[in-house]
């Protein structure tokens, strides 16, 4: 009888590191079934001061799993758009790095209704929150912060690549300001995940009336689904955001001193 590739938690066996059913591989770090200890630091231990870097989800193990670190991040920019809102998303983890996907609107002429092409971030990395707080796709084009909240869900791996898929696909889709505009990026990742057995529980803010306005939907999202605050976490430092405001003013007073054409004609005797 062959032995069984996968263990505790569904994950796999690595019976190379201490014999055979004794280590199992979660990705991020390998588990020591018999100690029911972690061999290497938690890397998000700083958020979690009280428990130890090496214990298994927080001495939890029965109430609690840990599939392998990865998570979304639903991102709102709730003064935008006349105070209706703005809504993007990072996919990834903090080991590994976020992506983000956001529909900003479209050039037609109406400015309400036609192709995804005004700025579309269909695919953004960035190595950590940090860096995406700090980064230009966090500030609008007068050098004021976009996203002021954010709130976490924790996901696997493999939903995290069914996620990406839908929010790429919805990103390029055509936009419509009351069918689909910025909140429905997060919320076809959401949808997409229901699909997967992790992710059938997931809430997207569509069940129901299908409220279209960013800021209610991402409230919504909030309210019924298992969430972490992380706003902080995006938080851009001061002096990022000084430099970004005193870029913009630069470019707005080049712009102004910009010399015009101007066409010289004779004058008619």
């Amino acid at each position: 009888m062959s032995e069984e590739r996968f263990g505790f938690n569904g994950k796999e066996k690595d019976n190379e590191v201490k014999g055979v059913g004794n280590s199992y591989d979660f990705g991020a770090r390998i588990h020591d079934p018999r100690l029911g200890r972690w061999l290497s630091l938690d890397p998000l231990m700083k958020k979690y001061p009280d428990l130890s870097p090496y214990c298994f989800v927080a001495n939890t193990p029965i109430g609690a799993k840990d599939a392998d670190g990865r998570d979304i991040i639903i991102l709102s920019a709730s003064s935008h758009v006349m105070g209706l809102g703005h809504a993007a998303i990072l996919i990834g983890n903090a080991n590994t790095g976020y992506v983000l996907y956001s529909k900003n609107g479209t050039n037609a002429s109406s400015g309400t209704s036609g192709p995804s092409d005004k700025n579309p971030q269909a695919g953004i990395p960035f190595n950590s929150l940090e860096e995406f707080a700090n980064s230009p796709e966090n500030f609008d084009e007068d050098g004021n912060v976009i996203y002021t909240a954010a709130i976490k869900i924790t996901t696997s791996e493999e939903t995290d690549q069914i996620m990406s898929t839908a929010a790429k696909e919805s990103v390029k889709s055509a936009y419509n300001v009351c069918t689909k505009s910025c909140i429905d990026v997060p919320t076809d990742a959401l949808e997409a995940a229901k699909k997967t057995e992790e992710g059938k529980n997931f809430k997207s803010g569509k069940e129901g009336v299908k409220n279209p306005i960013p800021n209610a939907r991402y409230k919504k999202i909030a309210e019924n689904n298992p969430t972490e605050d992380v706003s902080e976490q995006i938080t851009p430092k001061q002096e990022t955001v000084n430099a970004m405001k005193t870029e913009a003013e630069n470019k707005k007073e080049i712009t102004k001193q910009e010399p015009t054409d101007i066409v010289e004609t004779e004058a008619k005797p």
